[in-house]
């Protein structure tokens, strides 16, 4: 009950109370008298109710055979959860799963130490800016120290930041590659604070196979 999510459609208003327990415990029974006469009694604790329209009673918390007339309790009957039955596990995600994103390497006048949480988050925020894409659908998937060495002389930038974008298809990489131009690159990440960015690579869509769910960052 303290985040937002919850498991459904189900087919009915009995199946839906057999995945919570809290559909269960009478400790969580509330009884409110009801501006047009009667009670309406249901369970804190218990996320079923019925859309507005359906046919299973006038009582979006009761089962199909709870009693609605006006004037009466409308208590849903008591349902259990079938013997050897479990709850269904909400990260029970199949892997490896595939995803469709647009990734790039951006170069950045800054060093790995210079380049801390504070400075990514500025990063994200840059190319959510540059992208036009969702903040969290940013990630950082690599940073690299460029070498001091004859090529290092010739480079504007000392650091090298790989970044991928999930987008929902690989038509929208397409589209979010074909617009993430340098002009957007540098707009979006000097106005996020980072000096001198350059697109070292450009943006490209493919698919990225994870073996196992992201890890926030």
């Amino acid at each position: 009950p303290f985040i937002i999510g919850c498991f459904g459609p189900a087919p009915s208003m009995a199946a839906c109370r057999d995945i919570y327990p809290g559909c269960h415990n009478d400790e969580f029974k509330a009884d409110i008298e009801l501006s047009e006469g009667g009670h309406l009694e249901y369970m804190k604790w218990c996320t079923c109710f019925q859309h507005l329209g359906s046919t299973e009673g006038a009582n979006p918390y009761a089962q199909p055979s709870s009693n609605t007339t006006s004037g009466q309790s409308r208590t849903a009957a008591p349902t259990t959860t079938p013997a050897g039955s479990s709850l269904p596990d909400p990260g029970a995600n199949s892997w490896p799963e595939t995803v469709d994103v647009v990734e790039l390497v951006v170069g950045l006048a800054l060093s790995a130490a210079e380049f801390d949480a504070q400075s990514q988050l500025a990063f994200k925020l840059g190319m959510h800016v540059a992208a036009g894409v969702p903040r969290d659908a940013v990630f950082i998937t690599a940073i690299t120290q460029v070498e001091s060495s004859g090529r290092r002389r010739l480079l504007t930038w000392s650091l090298e930041v790989t970044c991928q974008i999930e987008v929902p298809s690989p038509e929208a990489a397409a589209s979010v590659a074909s617009g993430l131009t340098l002009d957007r690159l540098h707009y979006g990440l000097t106005g996020a604070g980072l000096p001198s960015p350059t697109m070292v690579s450009a943006a490209v869509g493919k698919t990225r196979t994870t073996s196992a769910p992201p890890t926030p960052d």
